[in-house]
């Protein structure tokens, strides 16, 4: 169960981190402080797919990479 509940906080973690990046990428007209921010996030989100992958949660890992939402928005 608990391998459960961390699996669920991480993908609420991912979306949160999605909406974010896509709250930033509306707000573009602020430049090179704004394209940091969604590197930053963007790059938090590699590291929860990542750390999904090394507890070997690879379909969730896959189910998050084929989200169409995730990356068309």
């Amino acid at each position: 169960m608990e391998q459960q509940s961390e699996v669920t906080r991480m993908r609420q973690q991912i979306d949160l981190e999605h909406e974010a990046a896509q709250r930033g990428l509306i707000g573009l007209s602020s430049g090179t402080a704004q394209h940091a921010f969604i590197t930053a996030r963007m790059m938090r989100l590699a590291q929860h797919i990542e750390h999904l992958k090394e507890q070997g949660k690879h379909e969730e890992v896959r189910a998050i990479l084929l989200n169409d939402d995730l990356w068309i928005g």
